[in-house]
């Protein structure tokens, strides 16, 4: 909507927007009913850490007394080119689920914080600031209620003033007569922090209410206002989108040759 003149210039209902709802509606819940799809969806994740767990655990030395040998590691950290096809596979779910496992891990541990209420809880109690937790924009009667509210113009050259730097800015507009608008701002750039700094502003006088920089938040509620940046790879801008989606790749692959694995040991019992 045009702010100035109040005319409607589109909307979101696009033929790619319908796309991307439904991939996440799949994602998310199987395009099930949400309270049949979340818990679903989390379970698949939990048995794909203990997976990780246990995948990580046969990547290591077979033998204790072999750790201390850099042979009975490289094993793990090289994919040998010139073997026979069964050997390439090996290595390839070998070498490459190791160098993905940390961010594998991540996604999938943030993943479960959108499918079960108790996990929430629970990293909730471990940070000190429960994520998703919604903050209602403090109120206050302001002594220019009587007056016309600023204009968002008036509004944005404020926030831009109490950070001032290049950035995107997020506005909420107040839901009744007392609230004030709530802006946010984050960091543009091809590295750049996810992190937002927000101000509550009076909607008549545009003086603060409240302002909550990121920087001075602790380290627990940095982390938990950040699980959806630290979950779709968003963490540290474009960067960072990249390396997840080499990640999730190469991910996607592990399955295959796993399954490729399985087959082959199979094989040799018969």
């Amino acid at each position: 909507m045009n702010p100035y003149t109040g005319e409607v210039l589109g909307d979101i209902k696009t033929t790619s927007s319908k796309f991307f709802t439904t991939i996440m509606g799949l994602h998310r819940w199987l395009l099930l009913d949400r309270d049949i799809g979340r818990p679903i969806t989390g379970t698949a994740a939990i048995i794909f850490l203990l997976m990780e767990i246990t995948g990580l655990i046969l990547w290591l030395p077979s033998k204790l007394k072999s750790w201390k040998k850099w042979s009975a590691w490289k094993v793990g950290f090289t994919i040998k080119t010139d073997a026979r096809w069964k050997r390439i596979n090996h290595d390839l779910h070998n070498a490459l689920g190791f160098y993905t496992f940390l961010l594998i891990t991540l996604m999938a541990i943030t993943g479960l914080c959108f499918s079960f209420e108790w996990f929430r809880d629970g990293v909730g109690a471990v940070l000190g600031t429960k994520p998703f937790e919604e903050r209602k924009a403090p109120s206050v009667q302001s002594v220019f209620a009587e007056t016309n509210p600023l204009s968002l113009d008036m509004i944005i050259t404020k926030a831009n003033e109490e950070f001032p730097y290049k950035g995107n800015l997020r506005l909420s507009l107040p839901k009744d007569s007392i609230a004030p608008v709530t802006i946010s701002k984050t960091h543009t750039g091809f590295i750049a922090s996810a992190g937002f700094d927000r101000v509550f502003l009076d909607q008549y006088s545009g003086n603060i209410v409240k302002k909550e920089p990121f920087s001075e938040k602790n380290f627990g509620a940095q982390i938990a206002t950040q699980i959806y940046a630290l979950h779709v790879g968003e963490i540290f801008g474009t960067f960072t989108k990249i390396i997840y989606f080499i990640t999730c790749l190469i991910a996607t692959s592990l399955p295959v040759t796993g399954t490729i694995i399985w087959i082959n040991k199979l094989r040799k019992k018969i």
